[in-house]
């Protein structure tokens, strides 16, 4: 980064028309297929995060834990969707890591069995397999809360969607997870029906379920014009503009008119509000109840975990 801005300088000294390079980065991201996963490959081919001089090369992993364990090996320097009792619990234990924002504050998010199903309840779910991606992921955090509710179900890492639908449809598990984009043809004939979303809890709906991480390997100022770009492409993604949207569809493979609905009915400027890492107290709670934490974090430690343009 050094050079980059040397050599812009050095340009602009001589008078001379320079063209930096941007910064090229690897962002991981937790699962992908859906609106949040998607917004900085969006960003990065409508060409946002090239204006803020950032290149994100993106991989899709198969959760918010997977995503954290690239972050952590710094192989992906920046994480986006991970589980924010994950992300706590590994700071606490001295992992190298900044969060800079959030990717989801609540989560449109389903949990969902096949139609015959005898569940017709949570509290049906007592005595059965309940899946999650993986430990430290947003639908961990969720699937804690369930038990938490008082419902003893066993919980059993499926990771990915696509993946988690195949163990539910051949009875492996009972109850499985899905973003809201995922098997609307199936919602729609009957083949499986909902259960609960995550935003029935209002624990969800009250926090930053699933945060965007940085290794401390790069500055603040990186992650800070990363989060400007990421900012920028929700209010281009929610804007008038259908672009940011028919690359959403384009991603997705479905047509426009989808893609508006999908992001109308089911997403939402509450849901993608990412500046600020929110509902902190209620996430080293579960942290702590998911043993992610041993006790809860400092003042201090929160300041050193949060960058200070994304502490609430």
């Amino acid at each position: 980064m050094l050079k980059r801005l040397t050599a812009g300088f050095l340009g602009l000294a001589l008078g001379l028309n320079v063209a930096v390079a941007a910064d090229e980065i690897k962002v991981a991201v937790g699962s992908g297929g859906n609106l949040e996963a998607f917004i900085v490959e969006i960003g990065a081919r409508g060409g946002v995060f090239e204006r803020h001089g950032i290149k994100p090369s993106v991989f899709y992993t198969a959760g918010g834990g997977e995503t954290l364990q690239a972050l952590l090996s710094n192989s992906a320097p920046i994480g986006v969707s991970i589980g924010s009792t994950g992300a706590f619990g590994a700071f606490a234990k001295g992992a190298p890591i900044k969060l800079i924002g959030a990717s989801a504050v609540g989560s449109p998010n389903y949990w969902y069995v096949p139609t015959n199903s005898p569940i017709k309840t949570i509290k049906d779910i007592a005595g059965r397999k309940l899946a999650y991606s993986t430990a430290g992921s947003g639908t961990y955090a969720v699937a804690q809360l369930v038990r938490r509710s008082g419902v003893d179900a066993t919980l059993v890492a499926t990771g990915n969607t696509p993946g988690t639908f195949t163990q539910v449809m051949t009875g492996q598990v009972d109850v499985g997870f899905a973003y809201p984009e995922f098997k609307q043809d199936a919602l729609a004939s009957g083949e499986i029906r909902i259960l609960f979303r995550d935003n029935d809890f209002e624990h969800i709906r009250n926090q930053s379920i699933r945060i965007i991480a940085m290794h401390n390997s790069q500055s603040l100022e990186f992650g800070q014009r990363f989060m400007k770009a990421y900012m920028e492409t929700v209010d281009w993604v929610f804007s008038n503009d259908d672009k940011a949207v028919a690359i959403y569809a384009e991603l997705l493979k479905v047509d426009l008119a989808l893609a508006k609905k999908l992001r109308d009915e089911f997403w939402n400027r509450q849901i993608l509000s990412v500046d600020k890492v929110r509902g902190v107290d209620l996430i080293m709670a579960d942290a702590i109840e998911g043993k992610f934490l041993q006790k809860a974090l400092t003042n201090e430690e929160i300041s050193q975990m949060i960058a200070p343009y994304a502490r609430p």
